[in-house]
């Protein structure tokens, strides 16, 4: 076997993990940027810079991240959900439910990391950015362990 073949039969084993990974990796890009816009609405409403930072983060972050992944999923195996809308919110809101466990805790790490930050001197945006980006690694670890049945189950297609 040369090393092309050995890829390509890892590609075909492991791709529902790489297509799932792919989907998580690109929500938590825009998550950072979702958390600074979440900050800024709560910051221009006069809340002050804590709970802007921390809470207006907090929804941003998740908002953004949930919406970036479902796209990113769907758009990663539509092949698999073609004509199959209800299988897709079905998968779709299993993986978001599980993933409620890995986002709080790793939200449990935000909220004091933000506030930090802010207490630090960090404007409200830049405090929710990077606490978002710091708080990423958990979610994603947990994440995937947590929904293995999902991509396991997607392992098993041919697209």
């Amino acid at each position: 076997m040369n090393l092309d073949t050995g890829i390509q039969i890892l590609y075909q084993k492991y791709k529902s993990n790489i297509k799932y990974n792919t989907s998580l990796i690109l929500s938590e890009i825009v998550a950072p940027f979702g958390a600074a816009a979440g900050a800024y609405i709560l910051n221009r409403l006069d809340l002050n810079n804590y709970l802007s930072s921390s809470i207006g983060g907090l929804i941003g972050n998740y908002i953004s991240a949930v919406v970036t992944f479902g796209t990113a999923w769907y758009v990663l195996n539509r092949g698999s959900y073609s004509n199959k809308t209800i299988k897709f919110f079905k998968e779709f809101g299993e993986m978001t439910a599980k993933n409620l466990v890995p986002a709080a805790i790793s939200y449990l790490l935000y909220g004091p990391i933000s506030i930090g930050l802010t207490y630090e001197g960090f404007k409200p945006t830049e405090a929710a950015f990077y606490a978002s980006i710091l708080s990423a690694a958990i979610f994603i670890l947990g994440s995937n362990i947590i929904n293995q049945r999902v991509i396991k189950l997607h392992r098993r297609r041919n697209f």
